[in-house]
């Protein structure tokens, strides 16, 4: 690439944390010639219409929503865009070939685990989840084969306890710190991607809503690290008296010991549930439509209504 000429960039990404990273890109030195993210999606109560944030850059940058990747009125507006490098951050959208090898420089994804480990759409839940002792992020030549290309960089940090909204705070800081500088290593030639240990690869499959569910039949770590896995979706509940019951905070308790599902104690500070090893305080929860109550409400107002050593299974 010649000196002293700007890169050309263009951005793929739909979710807040991909916008975290754009922010801090677009103030680089960069040429930006498109975003493209997804087109609304319907979410929430009542399925209403929820719009990508990158809706907010509509009169400074060209935002292009396509339905289709491989339509042939969208493929002319990109092949009429001179783009050195395409960086991809959770668009949710595989690419095609075609629009792989068009950048001069290919594309560069920003993938929130310590690849191999952790390839496809949740790494992050996945590795709280899994009780990883680090997390991290890597930086990811794209091929067509998910999330198999060769790597650039990778970064890690260690696990102290993250739930998935701090972790991604974590690795959207740690992405931002190096991220302009890798796309002009990459695009002065100065770093190439190495290949990945195949044999390593390991899957993060897409959380289900289901997977929400406590299960009591588990060890109580278990169930605390999936609280704090899924704690932005699908969130944690439990099943009382044929309702389902978000638990809003719980407590991992390791010492006690009972039947799985079984209450061991109820009072002001929260529901102790025996699991298969371990309990969990329930120390916050919401009932379907109502408000978050605190253990010492929950307490007060349930209490007639559950019985000690009563079960949740």
């Amino acid at each position: 690439m010649k000196k002293n000429r700007k890169i050309n960039i263009a951005f793929a990404g739909t979710p807040e944390i991909a916008f975290d990273i754009f922010e801090e890109l677009s103030k680089k030195d960069f040429q930006i010639n498109f975003i493209l993210t997804q087109t609304d999606k319907k979410a929430g109560r009542g399925a209403q219409l929820k719009s990508s944030k990158f809706l907010e850059k509509k009169d400074i940058y060209n935002i292009l929503q396509p339905e289709n990747l491989s339509d042939n009125d969208f493929k002319k507006i990109i092949l009429n865009q001179n783009i050195d490098l395409l960086i991809v951050v959770a668009y949710g959208k595989i690419l095609p070939r075609w629009l792989l090898e068009y950048p001069k420089y290919g594309c560069l994804n920003v993938h929130f685990s310590l690849l191999p480990k952790w390839r496809g759409a949740a790494p992050m839940q996945r590795a709280i989840a899994n009780g990883d002792k680090s997390f991290g992020v890597s930086f990811m030549k794209i091929e067509e084969k998910l999330d198999a290309g060769g790597i650039y960089k990778t970064f890690s940090t260690n696990n102290h306890g993250q739930d998935i909204y701090a972790l991604e705070e974590e690795l959207v800081e740690i992405t931002n710190m190096d991220l302009s500088n890798t796309i002009i290593e990459i695009c002065s030639e100065k770093i190439i991607p190495e290949t990945q240990e195949e044999e390593k690869a390991t899957y993060a499959d897409k959380v289900e809503k289901e997977e929400g569910l406590i299960n009591w039949n588990v060890d109580s770590s278990q169930v605390f690290r999936n609280f704090l896995a899924f704690k932005k979706w699908p969130g944690c509940y439990f099943k009382f008296n044929d309702e389902l019951v978000r638990a809003i905070n719980i407590e991992n308790i390791k010492t006690i010991t009972g039947n799985p599902g079984e209450i061991s104690s109820f009072n002001k500070d929260g529901m102790i549930v025996c699991c298969q090893k371990g309990a969990i305080n329930l120390k916050s929860v919401q009932f379907p439509g109502r408000k978050v109550i605190s253990s010492n409400d929950f307490f007060n107002s349930k209490r007639d209504i559950i019985p000690l050593k009563g079960n949740l299974i």
